[in-house]
């Protein structure tokens, strides 16, 4: 039992409801920071603040006259830049708007990008693979689940090229690893210069210790691909590899293309070799 209030403690607290709590009417919100695996409720307080200037805009615009220039031009480049983000599914109608939530922004994040792309089954289970660092978008790896896909990043989200989940992606749909390693330039020189401090005595026998399948593209001055006895050392190469590579036109500058059938991470010898896909 509480003391009774004080005189001015009354004229204070006297607009004050106690029996009903402003934070307890967030049922929605919580629904949305669930649904979405969104961990930082700022994040969602600020889609919530853009949906609503966004509203204001779609309203403020429209209430310009139809044929007013000044319409027509800021409804291009609103509606445009909100179909961009993937905010609104067209660009051709300025009551789209109005239906602009913090929903619509909580489904350009990338886990749920990830969900729909298949790349994961949960957006949870995508989150966890984002902050692990196995995820990037286009070239850059991205390691923050509140990162925004637009329409034109969709298609560059895919799986870091030394992630050992690309690994096992690969082996399930029986892909070969490509591994272009153009830095290594003098490898078929006679001399003995180094390149990313790897020689070519040093380099020869830790390649031939894997069961790696060597081709190398050599210039006009040595002989054509189809006089090099570089057959697989493993039995287990894909068919018709050995054929293709044979038809690849002489290069200007040695290339090495090595075939990995075991994964990236058993040379590391060689850190300067770009994973290809």
């Amino acid at each position: 039992m509480v003391r009774k209030l004080k005189y001015h403690e009354q004229k204070l607290l006297k607009k004050v409801d106690f029996l009903s709590w402003q934070v307890d009417n967030n049922l929605h919100e919580v629904k949305i920071l669930k649904r979405y695996c969104i961990q930082r409720r700022s994040d969602y307080t600020v889609y919530n603040k853009l949906s609503r200037d966004i509203r204001e805009l779609g309203r403020k615009i429209k209430e310009v006259e139809p044929d007013h220039p000044f319409r027509i031009e800021q409804s291009a480049v609103l509606l445009e830049k909100l179909y961009m983000m993937g905010l609104i599914s067209t660009k051709w109608d300025l009551s789209q708007t109005q239906k602009v939530t913090a929903s619509c922004f909580c489904r350009r994040r990338l886990p749920v990008i990830m969900v729909r792309n298949k790349m994961s089954q949960t957006i949870l289970m995508a989150t966890k693979l984002i902050e692990q660092g196995h995820v990037r978008v286009g070239v850059e790896v991205v390691k923050d689940p509140a990162f925004l896909v637009t329409r034109n990043l969709e298609d560059f989200v895919t799986w870091v090229d030394t992630s050992a989940i690309k690994k096992h992606v690969l082996e399930y749909n029986n892909e070969v690893r490509i591994l272009s390693a153009s830095l290594i330039i003098h490898y078929c020189t006679n001399t003995a210069k180094e390149s990313e401090g790897v020689t070519k005595k040093a380099f020869l026998p830790k390649i031939c210790k894997y069961n790696l399948i060597l081709f190398v593209t050599l210039s006009g001055a040595g002989p054509p691909l189809s006089q090099l006895n570089l057959m697989p050392k493993s039995a287990s190469g894909p068919p018709g590899l050995c054929d293709a590579v044979k038809t690849i036109p002489p290069c200007v500058l040695y290339f090495l293309i090595i075939v990995d059938t075991a994964g990236v991470e058993r040379m590391p010898f060689c850190p300067t070799i770009n994973f290809l896909t």
